[in-house]
């Protein structure tokens, strides 16, 4: 039997996400995929085995209001060209962010459901501690009327006391858990002894906070690894890490591909959540810290108010600078002394079957199949 054709938009980033929702789309669906010529390669690389069509949009181009604005215009076009020649079922957009893309997007006349994939409310309904333009939320606005469902990738973006969104809701984790991983992750850790910590994604101080971190580690006399695991977008975070910490800290320069990425993560004991205080993780945006860990079965150190309505994981919280150094000292103990399975990866494994792929990727075809009218 033929498959029906899917339209999957997506933007420049968020690859972890994008690669999910590609394998799982591509099981039932033949995947047309518009992107930018960047994210094709890394795209067509990690999924040289499945047959995706693609097509390009153009990426950002520097400030110029008239270059985004013309952008935005061709891209919206790019997409209508798309939907009237193949005809698909449904056209999903994953994360968008380009503000002249949104605003011609939002006139675009099209017969086909439009589903939106977002990880954050404040960019997309007025939330009065974190409020954007006038015109960027209409903008949204007009877009979100064309859309018949919106995927939030934590549950407590739904909560209606901060959403305000009238569309039909739903949850779609940014990552998923499979068995073969967990499995991965057990042989992993039989081979890594020496404690390793990581921090996940780009390495900026505009989305972590990582001072407290370098200094209270400095001060630990016990040997163990910090990866920053992301692309250094601030180099002097990186220079700060060595001043403080030597040859105890890794870092990358450049992208780092998934299957890099993911290897890291389950060869982790843990995973410092240094979330910035100053962005609404946790109540109106979601952070990959929530499904990096919980996801892969690694536990989640953080500060008591960070990320405090996720409950899907194992996050050890804490109250002050003592409190992290005693956790962080405790999971070391249990490292050195052959107790990590027990007293970590045990109860993260539980905690992880929450994101199970099959039962997530289940959700998400029955629902296309109640949005397109098919049983």
């Amino acid at each position: 039997m033929k498959k029906k054709k899917i339209l999957f938009d997506c933007s420049t980033c968020h690859v972890c996400h994008d690669s999910i929702l590609i394998e799982i789309l591509s099981s039932e669906y033949d995947v047309l995929l518009l992107t930018t010529e960047k994210k094709k390669k890394i795209l067509q690389q990690q999924f040289s085995d499945i047959s995706i069509k693609y097509f390009v949009k153009d990426e950002y181009s520097g400030p110029s209001r008239f270059r985004n604005l013309n952008r935005g215009y061709r891209n919206a076009l790019t997409m209508k060209k798309i939907i009237d020649a193949e005809k698909p079922e449904f056209v999903l957009i994953n994360s968008i962010f380009d503000n002249s893309y949104i605003g011609f997007l939002g006139f675009l006349r099209v017969k086909i459901p439009v589903i939106l994939f977002l990880h954050d409310i404040h960019a997309w309904s007025f939330v009065r501690d974190y409020p954007i333009g006038r015109l960027k939320l209409l903008a949204r606005k007009r877009l979100l009327k064309k859309t018949q469902a919106v995927f939030f990738t934590s549950d407590y973006l739904l909560d209606k006391k901060n959403n305000a969104i009238e569309n039909r809701m739903y949850v779609f984790p940014f990552r998923l858990s499979e068995s073969e991983d967990i499995e991965k992750r057990k042989e992993y850790l039989k081979e890594n002894k020496r404690p390793t910590f990581v921090i996940p994604g780009a390495v900026s101080k505009v989305t972590r906070d990582y001072s407290w971190v370098f200094e209270m580690l400095k001060g630990i006399n016990y040997d163990f690894e910090l990866i920053l695991l992301g692309r250094v977008d601030d180099p002097s975070i990186v220079e700060e890490a060595k001043l403080k910490l030597g040859d105890k800290v890794r870092y990358f320069t450049g992208y780092i591909e998934e299957s890099a990425y993911k290897k890291l993560l389950l060869k982790s004991h843990a995973i410092i959540g240094n979330c910035s205080e100053t962005l609404p993780y946790g109540k109106y945006k979601s952070s990959g810290v929530e499904f990096d860990g919980p996801a892969n079965a690694i536990p989640v150190i953080l500060k008591r108010e960070t990320l405090s309505n996720c409950n899907h994981g194992l996050f050890i919280r804490f109250d002050d600078m003592r409190g992290f150094e005693r956790e962080l000292g405790e999971l070391v103990k249990h490292v050195n002394e052959g107790t990590y399975d027990r007293a970590y990866l045990k109860p993260a494994i539980l905690e992880s079957a929450y994101f199970s792929k099959e039962k997530w990727q289940g959700k998400l075809f029955n629902i296309l199949r109640e949005l397109g009218g098919r049983k």
